[in-house]
């Protein structure tokens, strides 16, 4: 690993990375998140190394090489603005542990800038959406009258069908009574 590159991983492990642009506020927004790392994670290890994923009491993600010894732990912290990289404790730093970190991290920096670009997508597209409704005052519900009349379609299928439904119902008659 160049010197460069080092510096950064080192400096993500001491001080994690701020994320509250993404404004997390609960353990399901870190749930979310993490799932969609393990997604990413999966897809780039592709079985090679057969990394486990678990996540803790505070839904923070806890990583295992495929047999099963423990690499680190992302860690959200409580305010939920700040992600981090702890190396698992009593662990040995040897190359091949020192390896499945920097894949790790690195699969991690990916990830976040995959997820960066589908943000920055997602609001190319909604941003033309949300200043039309903002700026077309009391126009802002114009499709209701298309919802509206779409439901207005189904209130009469549902009539025809209920209709149709009476034309076979059979009322039983009492004991004694012709049928």
């Amino acid at each position: 690993m160049d010197s460069r590159k080092r510096e950064m991983v080192e400096r993500f492990m001491k001080h994690g990375i701020d994320i509250s642009p993404y404004k997390f506020h609960c353990h399901e927004d870190k749930f979310q998140f993490f799932t969609m790392y393990i997604h990413y994670l999966e897809s780039i290890d592709d079985g090679a190394t057969g990394y486990i994923s678990e996540f803790d009491e505070d839904i923070n993600l806890e990583v295992y090489d495929g047999a099963k010894s423990p690499v680190g732990k992302f860690i959200i912290s409580e305010d939920y603005t700040t992600l981090r990289f702890a190396l698992a404790p009593g662990e040995d730093v040897t190359e091949e542990y020192a390896q499945h970190v920097n894949f790790l991290i690195t699969v991690f920096f990916l990830a976040l800038k995959e997820f960066n670009s589908n943000i920055a997508m997602l609001q190319e597209i909604l941003s033309p959406v949300l200043e039309s409704a903002s700026t077309s005052g009391s126009k802002k519900y114009k499709n209701v009258s298309e919802f509206e009349k779409k439901i207005n379609k189904i209130r009469a299928l549902q009539k025809e069908i209920l209709s149709e439904n009476k034309k076979y119902e059979s009322v039983p008659k009492k004991q004694g009574e012709e049928q």
